[in-house]
Order: C-alpha cells, then structure tokens, then sequence
C-alpha cells in the first residue's frame, strides 16, 4: 500500500504529501456484483483545534471506501492511518502541537481539504486495525479561520467495506 508523508515544520511550510484520493496507486476494485457493508458511520462536530479519530477493524484483506460531507463550518482534512501512525498521532498531539506533527496515511483514501463532500475510490488495504481522522486544526494544508472564534465543523462521514 502506498503511504503519503505530511511533515509541517515550525515555520509552517508544507512537507510532501497527497490526499486528494485521486491516484489509483495500491487500489482495486472488486467485481460488479459485490456488496458493501458500512463499517463505521456518524455525523459529529468538531471543533477547532480539535480532531476526531474513528476506529475499524478489517479482519480479512477487503476493498475500502471513505466517505465525508461538511454539513456546516469550515473546511477541515481527512486521513486514514494505521493504528501505528493514530497512537503516533496522538502522543506528538497531546499538547497541541499540530504544526510539529507528521502524518503517514494512506492517499487514495484521505482527502485535504474537504470542504464540502468527498467519496473516495475503493482502495485494497490489508487485514488490521485503521483510524480515520477528521481534523479540524493547524496541521496540513487547511487550516481553521484566524477570526479569533471557535469555528466548529459539523461532519458526516462513513467508512465502507466490501
């Protein structure tokens, strides 16, 4: 599976990195007649300077899809991760320190920004446990307004699997 790096420094350059779930690298699709199932779905709110991070579980090599929709406030970014990355994730980001983060995610199944919907191909991943982060923070290429509010996003998303 192909990986993106997303590596913000200090002084708040951009490192490498996709996610714009455009490239076919690593995908596959299964046969017409196959049948999804939603593995994780819900419409949460996020706010600035904040994160959501949703866990699943594939217990076999299957074909996955992400899906995002802001239904109101700001444009935020979506990543899938190993459960790796996720724990990394959380210990660089403990103390908000979203600019010193860095990120390893799968590109073909992450999108930055998201500002108003996005569904992504289905991508092959292997079994094991993955997180999807819905970000609303200083990290990536989108950040919140500097508008001295909390500028809360209201996201739906949804996780499918065939």
């Amino acid at each position: 599976m192909k990986y993106s790096i997303l590596g913000l420094l200090v002084a708040g350059l951009v490192g490498c990195g996709g996610g714009g779930g455009d490239s076919d690298n690593g995908g596959s699709t299964s046969s017409p007649g196959s049948s999804s199932k939603v593995l994780v779905s819900d419409a949460v709110t996020i706010n600035e300077d904040a994160y959501k991070g949703a866990s699943f579980t594939l217990n076999r090599n299957a074909d996955v899809k992400t899906s995002v929709k802001i239904l109101d406030g700001p444009a935020i970014e979506a990543y899938l991760v190993s459960e790796r990355e996720y724990n990394a994730w959380v210990a660089i980001t403990q103390g908000q320190q979203f600019t010193d983060a860095e990120l390893r995610y799968y590109s073909e199944l992450s999108i930055s920004p998201v500002a108003t919907q996005h569904e992504s191909k289905w991508v092959r991943l292997e079994q094991g446990t993955y997180y999807f982060i819905l970000e609303n923070t200083d990290f990536g290429s989108t950040l919140p307004p500097i508008n001295f509010k909390d500028d809360v996003a209201f996201v739906e998303y949804s996780i499918s699997v065939k």
